[in-house]
């Protein structure tokens, strides 16, 4: 296998489509088709579920998948900092990001107006990563818990939870919920190693929501799917909730209790290990969101 064929099993199995994932590659349905049966014949295991035009990862893809994303994202950030080496340059900014995005995204594009030179290399992988390192990347976007604690991070901004149910669920038709909608359901949480578990957790057993029964599981996609199979109903940050609204079989409500929501944080790496655009764009930042300088 080659970084190209992990490349393109990233792309079709975040998009779920093969169709759809060719078009954003620019390359033919059959061409991804090929590359994708080659990559299972190589393993010697599929990764997807096929049902006609429809595909999903199944168990051997999901766990292929998050290698693929730490080894593709691992080959960019070498072949980044081999380029910054060779020409004493990066164009590039490196965020990690765990839960809200979208804030930053306005800041981005107006940066990019600013700098039309500037690209950016994304990662979502730290959410399941149990040691991130601020070093990896120029600017972190997190929750603030145990996990992060060792991040001289600055408050950001406030996300609120929603609570995701089943389409069929009594509460379908609801577009809140309240504490006492919350009583008596069978739930499922996300698991993060070593360092706990999703905050939601947390604020279920300060307000002592009674619970049926708790499940856990350690992906974002499997805790869709334990939703959307109607065995359990889950707490989703607003930032993610795309994910979650897109399956029809998923009814979002927003949680009228306002404990349910976390701080996010914001973090950079230290100036002195900052490419010049990075440096531009920490301070761009900064002035954008009126962010208060780091101690």
């Amino acid at each position: 296998m080659n970084v190209l064929q992990l490349r393109y099993f990233i792309t079709v199995a975040q998009l779920e489509n093969v169709t759809k994932a060719a078009d954003l590659l620019h390359i033919s349905q059959s061409s991804l088709s090929k590359n994708i049966s080659a990559l299972e014949k190589e393993l010697s295991v599929s990764l997807f579920d096929r049902n006609g035009k429809n595909i999903a990862l199944n168990a051997s893809g999901e766990r292929f998948l998050e290698s693929c994303k730490k080894i593709v994202s691992e080959m960019d950030r070498t072949v980044n900092v081999l380029d910054q080496e060779a020409h004493g340059r990066s164009n590039t900014v490196h965020i990690g990001i765990e839960g809200g995005s979208g804030k930053l995204f306005s800041c981005m594009d107006a940066f990019k107006k600013k700098y039309s030179c500037v690209s950016y290399d994304i990662s979502c992988v730290i959410e399941e990563t149990e040691h991130p390192d601020i070093n990896d990347f120029d600017l972190m976007v997190y929750p603030e818990g145990r996990k992060y604690a060792k991040f001289n991070g600055i408050p950001f901004y406030r996300e609120r939870y929603l609570l995701a149910v089943h389409s069929e669920s009594e509460l379908r038709n609801k577009s809140s919920a309240t504490l006492a909608d919350l009583a008596g359901r069978d739930y499922v949480f996300l698991r993060y190693s070593d360092t706990g578990f999703e905050f939601p957790l947390e604020i279920c057993k300060a307000l002592a929501v009674p619970m049926n029964t708790v499940s856990y599981v350690d992906s974002r996609s499997m805790h869709r799917e334990m939703i959307a199979s109607g065995i359990a109903v889950g707490f989703i940050p607003e930032s993610v909730m795309d994910i979650y609204k897109n399956d029809t079989k998923i009814k979002t409500l927003i949680l009228m209790n306002k404990k349910f929501s976390r701080q996010m944080m914001i973090c950079f790496k230290r100036e002195k290990h900052l490419s010049e655009m990075a440096n531009e764009f920490r301070r761009f930042t900064m002035d954008y969101f009126d962010i208060p300088a780091q101690q």
